[in-house]
C-alpha cells in the first residue's frame, strides 16, 4: 500500500503565513487541520475518506493511506489491468459508456497529468 505524506513544519508554515517566530500549538493544530479539510476536498473517489491528520511531536502530518494515491499523484504509463484472482471465471467490473462492462482485462491510457491533491491542499489553504 503507497503512501503519500506532506509533513507541515512549524517553522516553515509559520514562515510561509506571517513570518512571526514561533506559532502556537493549537495554531498549528487548526493550520494542519485547515490543510487535512482542504486536502479531502480535493482529493478524488474514495480517496477523501483515507486522509488523516495527526500531530507529532513538532508538526503536523496530513496524510493520505488510499492504495491508489501513489497512481494519482504520479504520473502513469499506458498499461494493462489484469483481474487479481485465482478463480478463472472472475471478471473486472465498471461502468462504461454503455453500462456496465465486465472483462479480464483492461487497457488503462495511463495517467499524463497528475493530481497532487495533498501539495494544493497545502498551498491553498496556507493562504
Amino acid at each position: 500500500m503507497a503512501t503519500i505524506k506532506v509533513k507541515i513544519d512549524d517553522a516553515a508554515v509559520d514562515r510561509m503565513l506571517r513570518g512571526s517566530s514561533g506559532p502556537v500549538s493549537r495554531d498549528l493544530q487548526r493550520r494542519g487541520r485547515n490543510v487535512g479539510r482542504r486536502a479531502r476536498q480535493l482529493a478524488p473517489g474514495t480517496m477523501k475518506r483515507k486522509i488523516t491528520v495527526d500531530k507529532e511531536s513538532g508538526h503536523v502530518r496530513v496524510s493520505c493511506t488510499h492504495p491508489a494515491t501513489i497512481f494519482v499523484v504520479k504520473k502513469t504509463r499506458p498499461h494493462w489491468i489484469r483481474r487479481n484472482s485465482p478463480n478463472p471465471r472472475a471478471r473486472l467490473k465498471f461502468q462504461g459508456k454503455t453500462g456496465t462492462v465486465f472483462a479480464r482485462k483492461v487497457w488503462h491510457p495511463g495517467n499524463r497529468h497528475p493530481n497532487n491533491f495533498l501539495l494544493r491542499a497545502l498551498r491553498e489553504a496556507a493562504r
